[in-house]
């Protein structure tokens, strides 16, 4: 039986706290190797954060966009192939997407456009198509948009990327 993904959502104050991105790839490794000893085949490992509109927060676009590249070498010193740094809300976020995509290669992230509460936000639809034709302008053949995603009422702990996010206290995942 082949395990698609192991997910571990973890909640950022900062990108500067590298440890706990350090410990949830450190529990990746681990639940791998415990679940191939059992017999399972484990196709990938992941990680997803908490909005990164609250840890970027008050940041240029130049810093973000910066703050992500640091963010993405760290990860690429730890072995992990998929990071996802959550969601943008507001449409002045969204719009800095394309420039993460084309700026990193395993940084995924996704837009909210709405849910069950509040509905449709028209604005970040719009954004978010913006963002999604851009992005198939600026990479080779689209591909820059398997990286990001808009959605609408989905819930934190989802493990498929590039939807997943994170909230609260850290946890995993697993998908078939």
């Amino acid at each position: 039986m082949k395990i698609r993904t192991i997910t571990t959502g973890i909640s950022l104050q900062s990108l500067q706290d590298r440890e706990t991105i350090k410990q949830a790839a450190d529990f990746n490794q681990q639940a791998k190797i415990l679940f191939e000893k059992q017999g399972y085949e484990v196709q990938t490992t992941r990680i997803a954060t908490n909005t990164w509109e609250e840890y970027l927060q008050d940041l240029s676009k130049i810093e973000i966009i910066n703050e992500i590249q640091t963010l993405e070498q760290l990860c690429q010193s730890l072995n992990i192939s998929f990071f996802n740094i959550g969601y943008a809300s507001k449409p002045e976020t969204i719009d800095i997407i394309p420039d993460i995509n084309k700026n990193t290669s395993i940084i995924y992230c996704s837009s909210r456009i709405g849910d069950s509460e509040t509905g449709i936000n028209f604005e970040n639809a719009r954004e978010s198509s913006k963002v999604i034709k851009r992005i198939s302008q600026e990479s080779e053949n689209g591909y820059g948009n398997f990286r990001f995603c808009a959605w609408a009422n989905c819930q934190p702990g989802i493990p498929f990327f590039p939807t997943a996010y994170h909230r609260g206290n850290t946890s995993f995942a697993i998908s078939r």
